[in-house]
């Protein structure tokens, strides 16, 4: 009886870690595949519950594709914050495939609007810190991870910029799990986007934090250990 009870315990603990595997590494989001021309609106919406964040976060994210050759793929976006405030976007990014090999941008130029608030100057292939499947970021202050936040976009605020992506290339490019990085007074909040054609449908989807995965071990033990004394017993 006290092999069988241990071994029931094992296989208690084995499923208890792999359902926590489960839930820490997000499944990648279905693609939008784009030609030049084609454009996808990716929304982002954080629901506020009064104290953290006071309002809710959200954002409107269009991408356009303006060129493609085979080493090369021009995209122009649009990224607007439409939070009420306070809360300040710090980072935007995506994934594509084939993946891209490099990325530079610009948020000046031929294409700018010049009524935009030109916030984002850094392009880099990275990830948003707790959004793993991102591949290619733009950030406003320092870097993709934070920056201060008097150069970040605030709400109300909104930022044309376009980035050359390198790598090899066919005719379209699929683009998917975009997300973004507010930060601010409320503190950090990111996630993915809500759905919108091609978003990864849980528009306040976050990945759990190292805290919380380990509290799920401790409360698999406990049960395991519960377990174990009902039967010897």
């Amino acid at each position: 009886m006290r092999l069988l009870t241990i071994e029931s315990t094992k296989r208690l603990l084995v499923a208890a870690s792999v359902f926590a595997a489960l839930v820490a590494v997000p499944t990648s989001a279905q693609a939008v595949s784009l030609g030049v021309g084609g454009t996808t609106t990716q929304s982002f919406f954080l629901a506020g519950n009064g104290t953290d964040p006071i309002n809710d976060l959200t954002a409107e994210l269009t991408l356009e594709v303006i060129s493609i050759s085979a080493t090369q793929v021009v995209v122009e976006l649009t990224l607007e914050n439409t939070s009420a405030g306070p809360g300040s976007i710090e980072s935007v990014g995506f994934a594509t495939a084939p993946d891209a090999t490099g990325v530079s941008g610009t948020t000046t130029g031929a294409f700018d609007p010049g009524s935009d608030a030109d916030r984002f100057v850094g392009f880099t292939l990275d990830s948003i810190p707790s959004l793993s499947l991102i591949e290619v970021c733009a950030w406003a202050g320092n870097n993709c991870s934070g920056g201060p936040f008097p150069q970040l976009l605030a709400p109300g605020e909104l930022d044309v910029f376009q980035m050359t992506l390198t790598g090899t290339w066919g005719d379209t490019v699929d683009f998917t799990d975009f997300g973004i990085k507010f930060q601010g007074a409320p503190g950090s909040f990111e996630f993915y986007s809500d759905g919108g054609d091609g978003g990864d449908g849980g528009g306040d989807t976050t990945i759990p934090e190292p805290a919380s995965l380990l509290l799920l071990g401790v409360g698999a033990l406990a049960v395991g250990r519960r377990a174990r004394r009902r039967f010897v017993a």
